[in-house]
């Protein structure tokens, strides 16, 4: 009895240090989308060609979207940690892209006023599922193809119909399904870490892979509120 209350209690203290550490990653991946930003704001000429031209703006989201999946854990093969690290910090320099398009589209007070309005948001829902014992699996079992739809639609408004209502539509539907992921990852997250608790060579990688959920998550609930109450710019 002893030995397994020593047991939870070391378990519970390697859960916290590898959430924690999953967070800094996913700071470290909105630091550097936020450098890359300001970066391509000041190089004006770059910037224009890039949202400029439509199929070059909607290529770097599909290289995103490949990136992101390539990041995907991998029951089966876990590559090594500089692997993941690269690839994290390459998309967060290509979402950078995102970044440089809200900042330039609205006006700074509604960038200030989504971004407090998606932190708390955001906090409560990891929080439930850090903590809820009901399973969230079906969150994202639901998730996965509504997602596939919704890039669709992005891209079809995005290069053909160009659409105010129907981006107004997906933002709406990406903020609900991405408030649903949020808890639906932590918890995902608690399951990885006690999955592979025993096989320390990997937490590296998990954690990257990891924070990577969570920033998509934050990103994308962030834009969405953006989009739905954040005011262009005249």
């Amino acid at each position: 009895m002893e030995h397994q209350t020593i047991y939870s209690v070391e378990q519970e203290r390697g859960l916290n240090r590898f959430v924690a550490r999953t967070f800094l990653w996913m700071m470290i991946g909105l630091a550097i989308s936020t450098l890359s930003a300001y970066m391509l704001l000041k190089t004006k000429v770059l910037f224009y060609h890039i949202v400029s031209n439509s199929f070059f703006y909607y290529g770097i989201f599909m290289i995103e979207i490949m990136l992101a999946y390539s990041l995907r854990i991998n029951l089966e093969k876990i590559e090594n940690k500089m692997s993941y690290i690269v690839k994290f910090i390459v998309y967060s320099i290509l979402t950078g892209v995102t970044f440089a398009v809200v900042g330039a589209l609205y006006e700074p007070m509604s960038i200030v006023y989504a971004l407090v309005s998606t932190i708390p948001l955001f906090a409560m829902l990891a929080i439930y599922g850090y903590t809820t014992n009901r399973d969230l699996t079906k969150i994202g079992t639901i998730a996965r193809p509504i997602m596939i739809g919704l890039i669709i639609s992005i891209l079809m408004n995005g290069l053909l119909f160009k659409s105010n209502f129907i981006e107004l539509m997906i933002s709406i539907v990406v903020l609900l399904i991405f408030s649903g992921l949020t808890a639906y990852d932590m918890q995902k997250i608690k399951a990885v870490y006690l999955y592979f608790e025993n096989q320390p060579h990997v937490h590296n990688s998990l954690i990257v892979s990891c924070a990577l959920e969570l920033y998509l998550d934050f990103i994308n609930m962030f834009i969405s509120v953006l989009n739905i109450f954040g005011k262009l710019k005249d």
